[in-house]
Protein backbone atom coordinates (compact mmCIF):
# COMPACT_ATOMS: atom_id res chain seq x y z
CA UNK A 1 0.00 0.00 0.00
CA UNK A 2 1.60 3.25 -1.08
CA UNK A 3 2.27 6.19 1.72
CA UNK A 4 0.68 8.41 0.08
CA UNK A 5 -2.62 6.32 0.20
CA UNK A 6 -2.23 5.52 3.76
CA UNK A 7 -1.91 9.06 5.04
CA UNK A 8 -5.88 9.47 2.88
CA UNK A 9 -7.03 6.54 4.45
CA UNK A 10 -5.77 7.65 8.15
CA UNK A 11 -6.93 11.08 7.31
CA UNK A 12 -10.71 10.14 6.48
CA UNK A 13 -10.69 7.91 9.14
CA UNK A 14 -10.02 10.60 11.39
CA UNK A 15 -12.60 12.71 9.87
CA UNK A 16 -15.26 10.30 10.08
CA UNK A 17 -14.31 9.67 14.18
CA UNK A 18 -15.12 13.08 14.03
CA UNK A 19 -17.90 13.04 12.34
CA UNK A 20 -19.38 10.73 14.29
CA UNK A 21 -18.71 12.33 17.32
CA UNK A 22 -20.31 15.39 16.57
CA UNK A 23 -23.43 13.94 15.25
CA UNK A 24 -25.89 10.38 16.01
CA UNK A 25 -23.78 8.22 13.86
CA UNK A 26 -22.00 4.92 13.96
CA UNK A 27 -18.88 4.54 13.56
CA UNK A 28 -17.04 1.32 11.88
CA UNK A 29 -13.90 -0.18 11.47
CA UNK A 30 -13.63 -2.76 8.37
CA UNK A 31 -11.32 -5.38 7.38
CA UNK A 32 -11.58 -8.51 5.07
CA UNK A 33 -10.58 -9.84 1.75
CA UNK A 34 -11.57 -9.77 -1.97
CA UNK A 35 -11.93 -12.95 -4.32
CA UNK A 36 -12.56 -10.43 -8.08
CA UNK A 37 -12.32 -11.87 -11.43
CA UNK A 38 -12.83 -9.52 -14.61
CA UNK A 39 -15.61 -10.34 -17.18
CA UNK A 40 -13.79 -11.01 -20.33
CA UNK A 41 -10.66 -13.17 -21.91
CA UNK A 42 -7.20 -11.70 -21.13
CA UNK A 43 -5.58 -8.96 -23.21
CA UNK A 44 -1.98 -9.78 -24.23
CA UNK A 45 -0.14 -10.83 -27.60
CA UNK A 46 -0.16 -14.56 -27.62
CA UNK A 47 3.56 -16.85 -27.55
CA UNK A 48 3.03 -20.14 -29.51
CA UNK A 49 4.30 -22.14 -26.55
CA UNK A 50 2.24 -21.14 -23.80
CA UNK A 51 -1.15 -19.41 -23.46
CA UNK A 52 -2.76 -18.09 -20.20
CA UNK A 53 -6.12 -18.27 -18.37
CA UNK A 54 -7.80 -16.21 -16.01
CA UNK A 55 -8.37 -17.17 -12.70
CA UNK A 56 -9.95 -15.57 -9.79
CA UNK A 57 -7.63 -13.25 -7.35
CA UNK A 58 -7.45 -13.19 -3.64
CA UNK A 59 -7.07 -9.47 -2.51
CA UNK A 60 -7.15 -6.93 1.00
CA UNK A 61 -10.14 -4.71 1.67
CA UNK A 62 -9.46 -2.47 4.64
CA UNK A 63 -10.67 1.04 5.66
CA UNK A 64 -14.08 2.51 7.68
CA UNK A 65 -17.08 3.55 7.42
CA UNK A 66 -19.91 5.97 9.16
CA UNK A 67 -23.63 4.95 9.37
CA UNK A 68 -26.50 6.99 10.02
CA UNK A 69 -29.67 6.37 11.09
CA UNK A 70 -32.67 6.85 8.66
CA UNK A 71 -35.45 5.71 10.21
CA UNK A 72 -36.24 2.37 12.81
CA UNK A 73 -33.68 -0.80 11.25
CA UNK A 74 -32.50 1.76 8.43
CA UNK A 75 -29.28 3.09 8.10
CA UNK A 76 -27.39 5.38 5.68
CA UNK A 77 -23.93 4.17 5.31
CA UNK A 78 -20.90 5.76 3.61
CA UNK A 79 -17.12 3.89 3.53
CA UNK A 80 -13.86 4.31 2.59
CA UNK A 81 -12.12 1.43 1.75
CA UNK A 82 -8.41 0.42 0.19
CA UNK A 83 -9.57 -2.12 -2.33
CA UNK A 84 -7.74 -4.86 -4.08
CA UNK A 85 -9.56 -6.23 -7.78
CA UNK A 86 -7.68 -7.87 -10.48
CA UNK A 87 -7.05 -11.38 -11.66
CA UNK A 88 -4.89 -14.53 -11.77
CA UNK A 89 -3.13 -15.35 -14.43
CA UNK A 90 -2.74 -19.36 -14.59
CA UNK A 91 -0.12 -20.34 -17.32
CA UNK A 92 0.22 -23.94 -18.94
CA UNK A 93 2.34 -24.96 -21.68
CA UNK A 94 0.82 -25.33 -25.13
CA UNK A 95 1.94 -28.44 -26.71
CA UNK A 96 0.65 -30.37 -23.48
CA UNK A 97 -1.34 -28.32 -21.23
CA UNK A 98 1.48 -28.92 -17.80
CA UNK A 99 0.83 -25.84 -15.73
CA UNK A 100 3.56 -23.10 -15.63
CA UNK A 101 2.84 -21.14 -13.00
CA UNK A 102 0.93 -18.17 -11.74
CA UNK A 103 0.59 -14.38 -11.22
CA UNK A 104 -1.57 -11.71 -9.73
CA UNK A 105 -2.41 -8.63 -11.76
CA UNK A 106 -4.27 -5.88 -9.05
CA UNK A 107 -6.04 -3.09 -9.31
CA UNK A 108 -5.82 -1.05 -6.41
CA UNK A 109 -8.64 1.05 -5.77
CA UNK A 110 -9.88 3.83 -3.25
CA UNK A 111 -13.22 2.70 -3.01
CA UNK A 112 -16.43 4.77 -1.49
CA UNK A 113 -19.07 2.61 -1.08
CA UNK A 114 -22.85 4.35 -0.31
CA UNK A 115 -24.75 1.97 0.72
CA UNK A 116 -28.86 1.58 2.43
CA UNK A 117 -28.37 -0.93 5.31
CA UNK A 118 -31.64 -2.65 6.37
CA UNK A 119 -31.85 -4.40 9.44
CA UNK A 120 -34.72 -7.46 10.29
CA UNK A 121 -34.38 -6.40 13.58
CA UNK A 122 -32.51 -3.89 16.10
CA UNK A 123 -29.58 -5.03 18.21
CA UNK A 124 -28.49 -8.35 17.32
CA UNK A 125 -29.52 -9.96 14.38
CA UNK A 126 -28.93 -10.53 10.40
CA UNK A 127 -29.36 -6.87 7.75
CA UNK A 128 -29.31 -6.12 4.21
CA UNK A 129 -27.69 -3.66 1.99
CA UNK A 130 -27.70 -2.29 -1.31
CA UNK A 131 -26.12 0.67 -3.07
CA UNK A 132 -23.36 2.04 -5.52
CA UNK A 133 -19.35 2.42 -5.00
CA UNK A 134 -17.83 4.94 -6.45
CA UNK A 135 -13.78 4.43 -7.06
CA UNK A 136 -10.33 6.27 -7.52
CA UNK A 137 -7.78 3.89 -9.48
CA UNK A 138 -4.37 3.45 -7.72
CA UNK A 139 -2.72 1.40 -10.47
CA UNK A 140 -1.34 2.57 -13.56
CA UNK A 141 -3.71 2.30 -16.28
CA UNK A 142 -5.78 4.30 -19.06
CA UNK A 143 -8.61 4.62 -16.30
CA UNK A 144 -8.70 6.31 -13.46
CA UNK A 145 -11.92 5.87 -11.64
CA UNK A 146 -14.41 2.72 -11.48
CA UNK A 147 -17.41 3.04 -10.53
CA UNK A 148 -20.73 0.00 -9.85
CA UNK A 149 -23.45 -1.19 -7.91
CA UNK A 150 -23.15 -3.62 -4.38
CA UNK A 151 -25.56 -6.19 -2.58
CA UNK A 152 -24.79 -8.03 0.51
CA UNK A 153 -25.64 -9.72 3.62
CA UNK A 154 -24.66 -9.65 6.88
CA UNK A 155 -25.12 -10.53 10.94
CA UNK A 156 -24.58 -8.12 13.53
CA UNK A 157 -24.33 -9.27 17.19
CA UNK A 158 -24.37 -6.22 19.79
CA UNK A 159 -22.45 -6.18 22.86
CA UNK A 160 -23.57 -3.17 25.00
CA UNK A 161 -22.35 -0.16 23.04
CA UNK A 162 -20.06 -1.71 20.71
CA UNK A 163 -20.72 -4.26 17.58
CA UNK A 164 -19.50 -7.06 15.85
CA UNK A 165 -20.36 -7.98 12.68
CA UNK A 166 -19.23 -10.04 9.46
CA UNK A 167 -21.14 -9.32 6.01
CA UNK A 168 -20.74 -10.39 2.45
CA UNK A 169 -21.15 -8.01 -0.59
CA UNK A 170 -20.67 -8.66 -3.96
CA UNK A 171 -19.24 -5.77 -6.18
CA UNK A 172 -20.85 -5.53 -9.68
CA UNK A 173 -18.06 -3.23 -12.09
CA UNK A 174 -19.37 -1.48 -14.15
CA UNK A 175 -16.87 0.65 -15.72
CA UNK A 176 -14.26 -0.87 -18.27
CA UNK A 177 -10.90 -0.81 -17.04
CA UNK A 178 -9.18 -2.49 -19.34
CA UNK A 179 -5.05 -1.88 -19.48
CA UNK A 180 -2.68 -3.31 -21.64
CA UNK A 181 0.11 -2.90 -18.94
CA UNK A 182 -1.69 -5.51 -16.80
CA UNK A 183 -4.00 -7.63 -19.88
CA UNK A 184 -6.45 -7.71 -17.59
CA UNK A 185 -9.69 -6.26 -19.87
CA UNK A 186 -13.48 -5.87 -19.11
CA UNK A 187 -15.00 -5.41 -15.81
CA UNK A 188 -14.31 -6.63 -12.26
CA UNK A 189 -16.59 -8.70 -10.71
CA UNK A 190 -15.77 -8.90 -6.74
CA UNK A 191 -16.87 -11.06 -3.49
CA UNK A 192 -15.99 -9.00 -0.50
CA UNK A 193 -15.93 -10.89 2.76
CA UNK A 194 -15.46 -7.87 5.52
CA UNK A 195 -15.36 -8.10 9.57
CA UNK A 196 -16.49 -4.93 11.24
CA UNK A 197 -16.62 -3.35 14.75
CA UNK A 198 -18.78 -1.01 15.48
CA UNK A 199 -19.18 2.39 17.81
Amino acid sequence: MQGGVVKKLIFLIMFGAFVAAAFPAELRILGGGTFSRSTEPLRGVSIPEMYGQAASLTGLSVGGGIAFSLVRNVALEVDCLYLQKGITVKTYSSFDDTFLGSHALRVNELNFPVLVRFSIWPGTGPYLLGGGEFAFVLTQGPKNVDYGLIFGVGFRKQIRTIALSIEGRYHLGLQDISTDATMIRGMTRSAVILFGFSL
